[in-house]
């Protein structure tokens, strides 16, 4: 069962139709989008937002949940796919943190230890 500890959430605009428990990536106008496959990941969104301009949270730092696009094995590194859902790492792909659980399903949510894109660098 997937468990939360935020540490650190902030509220953006929302530059798309953002859906929960998703990644995000922090666009070039300050807004939030779904992260494609590999996207430099700012943090997962707390709830949706389906009007563009609207409010949207994001949790950046802790543990959250994160909508699983397949099968993800507890301590493995995860990074989005092409909607957003947390996958199990594959070779050059960039983390943005680390599953805490085992889940063995596309849809699934799993607890993932964000790791803050500002510590990448």
């Amino acid at each position: 069962m997937a468990f939360e500890g935020p540490l650190f959430r902030w509220t953006f605009q929302a530059g798309t139709t953002v859906t929960r428990y998703r990644a995000v990536v922090l666009a070039a106008d300050g807004q939030v989008d779904h992260s494609g496959l590999d996207g430099d990941v700012l943090g997962v969104a707390e709830d949706s937002q389906e009007v563009v301009g609207r409010a949207v949270t994001v949790m950046i730092f802790g543990i959250t949940k994160v909508e699983a696009g397949g099968a993800i094995t507890v301590g493995g590194q995860v990074c989005a796919d092409a909607s957003g859902r947390a996958i199990a790492i594959a070779a050059n792909l960039q983390a943005f943190g680390r599953a805490l659980e085992t889940v063995t399903t596309a849809g699934q949510l799993v607890s993932v230890l964000l790791t803050p894109a500002a510590l990448k660098q």
